[in-house]
């Protein structure tokens, strides 16, 4: 059987295999540049929708009621994968900010000049780029308690002891950062942003410990 050679076409065992731009895979729309604008234009447009059906019924609803609802609603969309977006430029995550800036207002009924950071606090909500950092730690621990698949429990690597680090007394739990020569799309990795981000924080291994420290540390950070 003879396949018309075409560029987007590969022959594998006599057999045409046409190129995809772009898949999507448990949710998360891939393509070539791992952009992800795909994914973060769908899930916004459904938080978006959802948020103008939460709007005419807030008035009706306590504040408690309300912000589970956002949560379930809105904020679920904007959160799902939001691991994957480690890395990426402000630009292409903002618009999920400006989501969670307006659904905090509509909640605890601010007005449109009053300020998206105040809102937040009062609903204790993270920014949408520490709530991505606050997934990734959550998955560095438990790679390192082997608690995570295995391909994810592989890229964690605790670093040696080193003489100024014995002396200091706090080389626990310190990640080796791999060596990288591209940083447009290296930086991003899981084995790379996760294990920066995690040597900030140099936790614990208790898992109740840790959960209190990392949110100590994003809250302050915040």
């Amino acid at each position: 059987m003879t396949v018309e050679r075409h560029p987007c076409v590969k022959i594998i065992n006599e057999k045409g295999i046409r190129r995809s731009r772009r898949i999507k895979y448990l949710g998360a729309d891939l393509n070539g540049r791992l952009s992800l604008k795909v994914t973060i234009n769908r899930k916004c447009r459904i938080a978006m929708d959802n948020l103008h059906k939460l709007k005419p019924i807030r008035k009706g609803l306590t504040l408690r009621a309300s912000k589970t609802n956002a949560i379930s609603l809105v904020i679920s969309h904007l959160d799902y994968t939001n691991s994957l977006y480690s890395g990426l430029p402000n630009t292409e995550v903002s618009k999920s900010q400006r989501i969670q800036n307006i659904t905090a207002k509509t909640i605890t009924g601010a007005g449109k000049y009053h300020s998206s950071t105040e809102a937040l606090k009062t609903l204790r909500w993270l920014p949408i780029h520490l709530r991505r950092e606050f997934e990734v730690l959550i998955l560095v621990f438990r790679s390192m308690q082997g608690l995570a698949p295995n391909y994810l429990c592989d890229l964690i690597k605790v670093t040696r002891p080193t003489r100024s680090g014995l002396r200091s007394g706090n080389i626990e739990n310190i990640l080796l950062v791999p060596f990288i020569k591209y940083r447009i799309f290296a930086d991003r990795a899981f084995g790379v942003f996760g294990r920066k981000t995690w040597n900030n924080l140099r936790s614990a291994t208790d898992y109740k410990l840790f959960m209190g420290k990392l949110k100590t540390y994003v809250f302050q950070r915040y």
